[in-house]
């Protein structure tokens, strides 16, 4: 079984302790492993019983605080350069993505403020999953829930769920079972929550009246999409047909993942001791909704320079419609 593991960590702390396990069905073990974070103790656990596990750290911006202060750099590409070594020196065997995040940490006295918006957080951490399953094509997904705190915790859910759907559709198209966990006072890893994603319907995402991409920034194609939305729901796969190949302007993930790094000032004041971090693109919470239009899109259009369609095109449609039957 193909496993992955994500996780998002909070802090770089590396003190060990004894975690309690969980086996790759969510279910309680016998079993006790010492290691500096719960989600390194399961992913040992893991690759003990010959699994095949990949994981995947997200990493908050804010984990600056972790740097030095007098080497803190003066860019955010820099900023996610640095964070990325300070974590891969302590920690080996893991993929990193560093998370355009918000909050405020005291690092001795020096304020790091990190003001990036939920709509980032969310869209990052949706594009980083999307991008891990597709690269490691997993069957089961573990989400290691443990340091998050107040909205991390929702969006991080969240947008991992939504990345998951995504791939369901586009890529997968068979059930995965996803595992939310986290731990207790007594470094008990508990199961949060098992779901299974499977039969997603895309058209409740692509008919949202919310879907947007940035604050101040075009959706293109929002009502292509719309009507792509519709066609799934009225059950009109010719029309659909037609409809994913004659989309011509649509925002790449990578591209808006760029214009949100590329707004990311960053400024240290000695005299108030602060290092500032802000990003003036503002994504909002919907977005993952366009790039799953835009996969979906990709997957499914078919290229004819001469406009016509052949019956298996047609079938490979009409299959979409019946997995939303069974919905």
């Amino acid at each position: 079984m193909k496993i992955l593991l994500i996780s998002i960590w909070t802090n770089l702390n590396n003190r060990e302790n004894k975690y309690e396990i969980i086996n790759e069905r969510g279910e309680e073990t016998e079993r006790e492993v010492v290691e500096s974070k719960p989600s390194l103790a399961e992913v040992k656990f893991l690759r003990e019983s010959e699994e095949q596990v990949d994981m995947l750290v997200l990493l908050p911006s804010f984990l600056s605080a972790y740097l030095k202060t007098q080497d803190l750099p003066d860019s955010y590409v820099e900023l996610k350069k640095r964070i990325q070594e300070e974590v891969l020196k302590r920690f080996q065997g893991i993929d990193v993505e560093v998370i355009p995040s918000s909050g405020t940490i005291d690092a001795d006295g020096f304020m790091h403020i990190h003001d990036n918006s939920l709509g980032n957080f969310n869209f990052s951490v949706y594009y980083s999953v999307y991008n891990a399953l597709t690269r490691y094509n997993p069957d089961t997904v573990l989400l290691d829930l443990s340091e998050t705190t107040s909205y991390l915790t929702y969006y991080t859910s969240d947008a991992a769920k939504l990345a998951i759907q995504d791939y369901y559709i586009t890529k997968r198209k068979a059930d995965i079972p996803l595992i939310e966990f986290s731990t207790d006072f007594a470094n008990k890893i508990i199961t949060l929550k098992k779901s299974t994603i499977r039969n997603v319907d895309i058209s409740d995402y692509l008919t949202s009246q919310e879907i947007k991409l940035a604050k101040g920034m075009p959706t293109l194609s929002k009502s292509e999409l719309f009507a792509i939305g519709r066609a799934l729901q009225l059950g009109f796969p010719l029309a659909l047909l037609y409809l994913l190949n004659g989309i011509e302007e649509l925002t790449k993930p990578e591209d808006f993942m760029q214009k949100i790094e590329e707004s990311i000032t960053v400024s240290k004041k000695e005299q108030e001791k602060e290092y500032l971090v802000s990003s003036g693109v503002r994504a909002y919470n919907t977005a993952p909704y366009y790039f799953m239009g835009y996969h979906f899109i990709e997957a499914y259009k078919v290229k004819s320079e001469t406009g016509e369609y052949t019956l298996d095109d047609l079938l490979k449609l009409i299959d979409v419609y019946l997995s939303l039957i069974h919905i």
